[in-house]
Protein backbone atom coordinates (compact mmCIF):
# COMPACT_ATOMS: atom_id res chain seq x y z
CA UNK A 1 0.00 0.00 0.00
CA UNK A 2 2.79 2.21 0.86
CA UNK A 3 4.63 1.80 -2.28
CA UNK A 4 1.49 2.56 -4.20
CA UNK A 5 0.54 5.77 -2.55
CA UNK A 6 3.81 6.99 -2.96
CA UNK A 7 3.73 6.58 -6.78
CA UNK A 8 0.51 8.21 -6.86
CA UNK A 9 1.92 11.34 -4.79
CA UNK A 10 4.99 11.20 -6.67
CA UNK A 11 3.44 11.35 -10.13
CA UNK A 12 1.10 14.02 -8.98
CA UNK A 13 -1.78 11.70 -9.69
CA UNK A 14 -2.93 12.67 -6.44
CA UNK A 15 -2.21 15.14 -3.18
CA UNK A 16 -1.72 13.50 0.15
CA UNK A 17 -4.62 16.23 1.18
CA UNK A 18 -6.81 14.44 -1.29
CA UNK A 19 -6.10 11.08 0.13
CA UNK A 20 -8.08 9.82 3.65
CA UNK A 21 -5.45 6.97 4.82
CA UNK A 22 -7.35 4.73 7.43
CA UNK A 23 -5.21 1.54 9.14
CA UNK A 24 -5.71 0.03 12.82
CA UNK A 25 -3.82 -0.63 15.64
CA UNK A 26 -3.10 -4.44 15.48
CA UNK A 27 -4.05 -6.44 18.45
CA UNK A 28 -0.95 -7.73 19.42
CA UNK A 29 0.12 -4.16 20.43
CA UNK A 30 -2.40 -3.51 23.14
CA UNK A 31 -0.77 -1.20 25.74
CA UNK A 32 1.04 2.41 25.77
CA UNK A 33 4.70 1.84 24.35
CA UNK A 34 3.62 -1.14 22.21
CA UNK A 35 0.69 0.97 20.68
CA UNK A 36 3.24 3.74 19.71
CA UNK A 37 5.50 0.88 18.09
CA UNK A 38 2.37 0.00 15.93
CA UNK A 39 1.88 3.36 15.03
CA UNK A 40 5.48 3.92 13.79
CA UNK A 41 5.68 0.62 12.31
CA UNK A 42 2.15 1.17 10.34
CA UNK A 43 3.59 4.85 9.18
CA UNK A 44 6.66 3.23 7.70
CA UNK A 45 4.89 0.76 5.90
CA UNK A 46 3.28 3.30 4.27
CA UNK A 47 5.70 5.95 4.07
CA UNK A 48 3.65 8.13 5.48
CA UNK A 49 4.31 11.31 7.81
CA UNK A 50 0.68 10.65 9.32
CA UNK A 51 -2.58 8.44 8.94
CA UNK A 52 -5.81 10.43 9.01
CA UNK A 53 -8.03 7.56 11.22
CA UNK A 54 -6.36 5.34 13.13
CA UNK A 55 -8.72 2.84 15.12
CA UNK A 56 -8.27 0.86 17.73
CA UNK A 57 -8.63 -2.63 15.87
CA UNK A 58 -10.55 -4.72 19.19
CA UNK A 59 -10.94 -4.03 22.41
CA UNK A 60 -8.77 -6.47 23.69
CA UNK A 61 -5.32 -7.90 22.83
CA UNK A 62 -4.63 -11.28 20.44
CA UNK A 63 -5.02 -14.52 21.33
CA UNK A 64 -1.47 -16.33 22.18
CA UNK A 65 -2.36 -18.53 19.02
CA UNK A 66 -3.97 -18.79 16.02
CA UNK A 67 -4.72 -22.68 16.01
CA UNK A 68 -7.37 -22.61 18.82
CA UNK A 69 -8.56 -26.06 19.83
CA UNK A 70 -11.98 -26.05 20.46
CA UNK A 71 -12.14 -29.24 22.65
CA UNK A 72 -9.19 -27.21 24.96
CA UNK A 73 -11.50 -24.10 24.78
CA UNK A 74 -15.00 -26.11 25.93
CA UNK A 75 -12.29 -27.65 28.58
CA UNK A 76 -10.70 -24.68 30.08
CA UNK A 77 -13.08 -21.86 28.78
CA UNK A 78 -13.04 -19.16 26.24
CA UNK A 79 -9.63 -17.54 28.03
CA UNK A 80 -7.42 -20.14 27.01
CA UNK A 81 -4.87 -19.29 24.55
CA UNK A 82 -5.61 -15.65 25.86
CA UNK A 83 -2.60 -13.48 26.01
CA UNK A 84 -3.98 -11.45 28.71
CA UNK A 85 -6.41 -12.29 32.10
CA UNK A 86 -10.30 -10.60 31.55
CA UNK A 87 -9.05 -8.46 34.67
CA UNK A 88 -5.70 -6.94 32.86
CA UNK A 89 -8.32 -5.31 29.81
CA UNK A 90 -9.82 -2.48 31.15
CA UNK A 91 -5.95 -0.97 31.90
CA UNK A 92 -4.72 -2.42 28.80
CA UNK A 93 -7.20 -0.47 26.68
CA UNK A 94 -6.47 2.60 28.59
CA UNK A 95 -3.42 2.06 28.26
CA UNK A 96 -3.65 1.87 24.25
CA UNK A 97 -5.84 4.73 24.22
CA UNK A 98 -3.68 7.10 26.23
CA UNK A 99 -1.22 6.32 23.36
CA UNK A 100 -3.18 6.68 20.62
CA UNK A 101 -4.42 10.39 22.20
CA UNK A 102 -0.52 11.25 22.46
CA UNK A 103 -0.49 10.41 18.63
CA UNK A 104 -3.42 12.61 17.56
CA UNK A 105 -2.24 15.37 19.89
CA UNK A 106 1.74 15.20 18.13
CA UNK A 107 -0.20 15.04 14.49
CA UNK A 108 0.74 11.65 13.91
CA UNK A 109 -3.09 10.98 13.29
CA UNK A 110 -5.68 13.29 12.69
CA UNK A 111 -8.72 11.73 14.01
CA UNK A 112 -8.59 8.14 16.73
CA UNK A 113 -11.45 5.76 16.98
CA UNK A 114 -11.76 2.04 17.97
CA UNK A 115 -13.47 -0.99 16.05
CA UNK A 116 -15.74 -3.78 17.85
CA UNK A 117 -16.50 -2.07 21.29
CA UNK A 118 -19.71 -2.92 22.83
CA UNK A 119 -21.31 0.12 24.82
CA UNK A 120 -19.40 -1.35 28.23
CA UNK A 121 -15.95 -1.33 26.35
CA UNK A 122 -17.12 2.58 25.51
CA UNK A 123 -18.25 3.64 29.22
CA UNK A 124 -15.03 1.59 30.99
CA UNK A 125 -12.71 3.30 28.38
CA UNK A 126 -14.34 6.70 28.73
CA UNK A 127 -13.82 6.83 32.34
CA UNK A 128 -10.14 7.38 31.61
CA UNK A 129 -10.02 8.93 28.20
CA UNK A 130 -8.93 12.66 28.23
CA UNK A 131 -9.73 13.00 24.09
CA UNK A 132 -13.76 11.78 23.93
CA UNK A 133 -15.72 10.44 22.19
CA UNK A 134 -13.85 8.18 19.48
CA UNK A 135 -14.08 9.51 16.13
CA UNK A 136 -15.60 6.09 14.72
CA UNK A 137 -16.66 3.45 16.45
CA UNK A 138 -16.75 0.39 13.47
CA UNK A 139 -19.29 -2.18 14.22
CA UNK A 140 -21.00 -4.71 12.45
CA UNK A 141 -24.12 -4.41 12.07
CA UNK A 142 -27.10 -6.06 9.79
CA UNK A 143 -30.02 -8.00 9.73
CA UNK A 144 -28.84 -10.83 11.72
CA UNK A 145 -26.93 -8.87 14.10
CA UNK A 146 -28.60 -5.62 14.35
CA UNK A 147 -26.87 -4.23 17.56
CA UNK A 148 -29.64 -2.17 18.26
CA UNK A 149 -28.26 -1.00 22.18
CA UNK A 150 -25.07 0.23 20.19
CA UNK A 151 -26.43 1.97 17.34
CA UNK A 152 -28.87 4.11 19.65
CA UNK A 153 -25.81 4.83 22.25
Amino acid sequence: MGLAIQDALHQGILERKELVVQTKHWRSYHGYEPTLQCLELSLKRLQLEWIDVWLMHWPGPAWNTMARRKDEIAKNGPWQYASYSKEDLPVLRSDTWRAMEKALQEGKVKAIGVSNFSVAHLERLKQTATIWPPAINQIECHPLYPQKELLEY
